[in-house]
């Protein structure tokens, strides 16, 4: 007897398990951290000292403590970071971008003894001794579980130039992140013991901390703008020497951070308050109800924004984008993940070199992110939207929810990902489903386009991969000499970016499709199935093949796996999905959630089935491909259709076949079934005559009516390696032929002319 069905399961599963009242309280932060620091521009240092007060909470002692020193990447080209960074990144440090942290002096407070301690470096992951980005302080007493210890660090730092995720811009604009030494995670090792989960800082990495509350003392000069965690100062003090010093305090973060600069623009707003019976999509009645809890807990409160720009950026256009933006974001997620529970969100404009590269943008800290945006925004293009609501994202997948993003990845950036793409289709359409969204029908037009920067370009004449001929085009459009090109390390790009340059390739008439809808679904399974990666979605950042793979994988996948589950649930009963997500988020919050976790909830709210299929998504090798084989063979009367496994992650996939005489049929595969190979046999009977076989379709892209997000020819299976033998027609259609060859053809139109106009 075959095992039942993915769906039977799910349903069984679904109708007998409570849901849990949200919104736990938050528990005892692990360190209180007091810093006194003091920015000075003009050399470019701070210099600074730091009480942290920690809190062993594993279930062993631990005779040492483990802080991260992120700075130190940047201090030369020895360090780990460095050394697994590509050429090109590495080729643009020059002397005077590099920075670093230097601890200066380490006491630790024992019993009213203050016993100054030399610590060490240490390099956990690589054995590099070079590499500076993690410090070991052996304790005179090791820390009971429980107990409590202080250390009193001094240190300085030299700021780095902010070609990736902080530092100093031109301007003194300072975006100062992770910027003392920060204490690692101690864990529970599994066997009764305790272990500093404290990596090294890689090129394909990010960060792990504990909760805490902070009490930073800032110092700047007197006409500097600042935004910190925190939102606004708690006190500050009068100028002295042309400087002023301003006091932040925040509970349950597990960082803090600040920018500063002089020409800083601030634009105040506010968001809310919202009533979730007001939400456009009906998903908070939906989900609330499933979860049976008052819809009236789901209603959002006043937020204060507070947007940073620079003065080019200082326009009505740029507020009025950067703003919806955000309000798109804190509506999104605060109805279908629960309330913002700070009072601020800081939003910064970041700066740019002489170059046009962006630096400190796109990058996402309690409280505060930073964004970007070209000089002159297209009107249908979703830019600076699209970094603006992913990086507020961060705040809730990531932020409150402190995965290890070291080891996890996708559980704050693949997460991320998945709501950035719901909150922009529902936000930006012709008839928006957000209070905050307007009537826009985005598209894809291209803002780096050749020949000025031929690397990057979407038109026909080059690979996405970088500087190789489309190989699916034929030899007349293959330019020459690529191969030459590369080995001389020449990148596609003859002359910089600039604001200029933004504003050309910008312009409608250079676009590739000025009617195209933009869907983030499809440039996922793009970029997904271009990667074709052989790793595990769920291992250490550094240990996938290379940073193509580490994004995939961090990114467009786990999107993919995710949308996959939400058509899986939804398609059975609206809102379910939601509310698994709802809950995993409220049960993450102040926390370190795991992918263990999620496969646990899942499999509790939406079935033990489900949670195998994830666990099998998510492996290694895994690819899901099912297409018709071979052609039906047909017979008066008789017709047989063969269905084959292509690849090796199983599921459950339905087959629709069509007749000429009008009846539509379904068979279906499930995922128990270890069968490469299914045929499918029909016989006509007295007074059913089917009649000839026109058309078989695996996976069909029949969705209920309601689901939010349609945008691509897939059926349930969005990971589908192969759209193109889920069909077969007794008759060829013609239009994706037309279609491809027009689209060649208007791209190299579009290249010839904007060739011809520049000269």
């Amino acid at each position: 007897m075959r095992p039942p069905s993915l769906f039977s399961l799910c349903a069984a599963v679904l109708l007998t398990l409570p849901l849990p009242a949200q919104d736990q309280p938050p528990p005892p932060d692990v360190s209180q951290q007091r810093l006194t620091v003091e920015l000075l521009p003009d050399a470019r240092e701070l210099r600074g000292t730091q009480i942290v007060r920690w809190t062993n909470t594993a279930p062993a002692a631990t005779a040492e403590l483990r802080f991260h020193l992120y700075w130190n990447a940047f201090r030369d080209l020895k360090s780990t970071l460095q050394r697994e960074a590509d050429p090109e990144f590495r080729a643009r440090w020059r002397a005077q971008d590099f920075g670093g942290l230097e601890v200066d002096r380490v006491a630790v407070q024992d019993g009213g003894t203050e016993t100054v301690v030399t610590p060490e470096f240490a390099a956990p992951d690589d054995d590099n001794a070079d590499d500076r980005t993690v410090l070991r302080v052996v304790l005179p007493h090791p820390v009971a579980p429980g107990a409590s210890v202080t250390v009193t660090m001094q240190f300085h730092g030299h700021v780095p130039k902010a070609l990736r995720r902080w530092g100093w811009a031109p301007g003194h604009g300072f975006y100062c992140m992770h910027f003392h030494p920060e204490i690692g995670v101690l864990q529970d090792d599994g066997h009764g013991g305790a272990r500093w989960n404290c990596h090294q800082f890689h090129s394909n990495s990010e960060f792990f901390a504990d909760f805490a509350t902070f009490e930073v003392a800032l110092t700047v000069p007197q006409a500097f703008v600042v935004g910190a965690t925190g939102g606004e100062p708690v006190a500050t003090s009068e100028p002295v020497a042309g400087n002023k010093t301003l006091t932040f305090r925040q509970q349950h973060v597990h960082n803090f951070a600040f920018v500063a600069a002089p020409d800083f623009v601030v634009v105040d707003d506010t968001f809310g308050p919202l009533r979730a019976s007001d939400d456009p999509t009906g998903m908070a009645a939906v989900v609330a109800a499933l979860r049976g809890e008052e819809l009236a807990s789901y209603d959002l409160p006043i937020t204060r924004i507070r947007l940073l720009l620079h003065p080019e950026h200082n326009t009505a256009i740029h507020q009025l984008r950067y703003l919806q933006a955000l309000k798109v974001g804190l509506e999104f997620h605060g109805l279908r993940y629960g309330r913002y529970p700070y009072q601020t969100i800081t939003a910064v404009d970041p700066g740019r070199d002489i170059a046009g590269n962006v630096l400190g943008g796109g990058m996402e800290y309690p409280m505060l992110i930073t964004l970007g945006t070209p000089l002159w925004p297209h009107p249908r293009q979703l830019e600076p939207e699209g970094v603006t609501v992913h990086e507020f994202g961060h705040q809730y997948w990531y932020g409150l929810s402190a995965n290890n993003e070291f080891e996890e990845s996708w559980l704050d950036e693949g997460i991320n990902t998945y709501s950035t793409g719901r909150a922009q289709a529902l936000a930006w359409q012709p008839q928006p489903l957000l209070q905050n969204g307007r009537a826009l029908l985005p598209i894809e037009a291209s803002a780096e386009f050749a020949p000025l920067r031929l690397g990057n370009s979407r038109g026909p004449l080059l690979d996405d991969g970088g500087l190789r001929p489309r190989s699916d085009l034929p030899a007349l459009w293959r330019l020459p000499y690529w191969a030459d090109a590369e080995a001389l390390g020449f990148r596609g790009q003859w002359l910089p970016s600039s604001p200029l340059l933004e504003l050309v390739r910008a312009q409608p008439a250079v676009a590739w499709f000025p009617s195209v809808a933009f869907a983030d679904v499809g440039n996922d399974r793009r970029k997904f199935l271009d990667a074709a990666t052989p790793d595990p979605m769920v291992q250490m950042g550094w240990l996938y093949a290379d940073r193509r793979s580490y994004a995939v994988n961090s990114y467009q996948r786990p999107a993919l796996v995710l949308r996959t589950l939400e058509r899986l649930v939804e398609s059975r009963e609206r809102g379910r999905w939601w509310a698994f997500l709802r809950e995993f988020h409220q049960q993450s919050r102040y926390r370190h959630p795991t992918t263990a976790g999620f496969q646990e909830l899942l499999a509790q709210r939406c079935g033990p089935a489900l949670a195998d299929w994830f666990r099998s998504a998510i492996a290694a090798g895994a690819v899901l491909d099912y297409g018709v084989f071979g052609t039906p063979s047909q017979e008066p009367g008789r017709c047989e259709v063969a269905v084959r496994r292509y690849g090796a992650l199983p599921a459950d996939v339905k087959v629709r076949f069509t007749f000429s005489n009008g009846p539509v049929e379904f068979r279906s595969i499930d995922a128990f079934d270890p069968g490469p190979l299914w045929r499918f046999t029909f016989k006509d009977e007295p007074g059913k005559e089917r009649g000839d076989l026109r058309e078989v379709w695996v996976d069909p892209p029949e969705l209920p009516a309601w689901l939010e997000e349609r945008a691509v020819p897939c059926g349930l299976q969005l990971l589908d390696a192969d759209l193109t033998n889920n069909a077969w027609r007794k008759t060829a259609d013609p239009a994706p032929a037309v279609h491809r060859g027009l689209r060649a053809l208007l791209q190299a139109q579009c290249e010839l002319t904007f060739a011809g106009a520049i000269g």
